[in-house]
């Protein structure tokens, strides 16, 4: 693209600070992306895009960052990084973004392996890095705000079904997936047996082959939503004994 730039620290999920002294002025900088799920099924669209927008003053640079999660929900959980595509059964494009302020631009995703068998699960990072030459300007000018993003990538196998079973044992609950493909639980609120302190119990994305122990506040009913693709259920575990 013939541009570069110097990768400075930056976390995931929290605030960039390029200069932090009393009297700077803020700069809003940022970037949102149209989605941060993208869902590819087995005999479907083997490409799909995800619009990235400047929404900030500035132009700003923008990695694009693949790799694969192993053993997704499992204590053996870690990332891979490959930098051929068809080792790692995914092609992003392009790696790096320039996005002067209101513009957009298509980051596309293709899947590329041949092996489709068992779900592959990815995360693409998408953040911006300090502008080139920004070292050079005058400390305490500005503060900018940097936002990243980490979108969830599903390559799902032919005839993917989620099974997921539950088990409680008093306070505790036990998901299974015996399935083929991950399930988002999401639970209703759930009361005391006096019908009050309702709360939500917790959500979870519970992927093949893998268990998830949730622990609930009331020793009442609690009712989950298990969704997977266009399919949907309503479980209801029954109270406590």
């Amino acid at each position: 693209m013939g541009f570069s730039w110097t990768v400075r620290g930056m976390a995931l999920g929290v605030v960039a600070l390029g200069a932090l002294l009393a009297g700077a002025a803020s700069a809003r900088a940022g970037i949102a992306l149209d989605r941060v799920i993208v869902d590819f099924r087995a005999g479907g669209e083997i490409a799909q895009d995800i619009v990235v927008t400047n929404t900030g003053d500035d132009r700003q640079y923008v990695l694009v960052e693949p790799r694969e999660i192993v053993e997704p929900g499992t204590p053996n959980e870690h990332e891979e990084v490959k930098k051929d595509p068809n080792e790692l059964g995914l092609l992003v494009t392009p790696n790096r973004l320039v996005l002067d302020p209101g513009q957009r631009k298509i980051v596309r995703l293709v899947v590329v392996t041949k092996d489709r068998r068992k779900e592959r699960i990815y995360r693409v990072r998408v953040r911006p890095v300090e502008a080139p030459n920004r070292g050079d300007e005058k400390e305490g000018a500005q503060v900018r705000i940097l936002v990243a993003y980490d979108a969830l990538v599903m390559v799902r196998p032919p005839g993917a079904e989620a099974r997921v079973v539950s088990e409680r044992r008093g306070d505790t609950i036990t998901f299974q997936n015996a399935g083929t493909t991950n399930a988002l639980l999401t639970g209703e609120p759930q009361c005391d047996a006096s019908g009050k302190a309702c709360a939500p119990p917790e959500a979870a994305r519970l992927y093949a082959g893998t268990i998830k122990k949730v622990t609930v506040k009331h020793p009442t009913a609690v009712t989950y939503r298990v969704q997977w693709m266009d399919e949907s259920e309503v479980v209801t575990i029954p109270a406590a004994k």
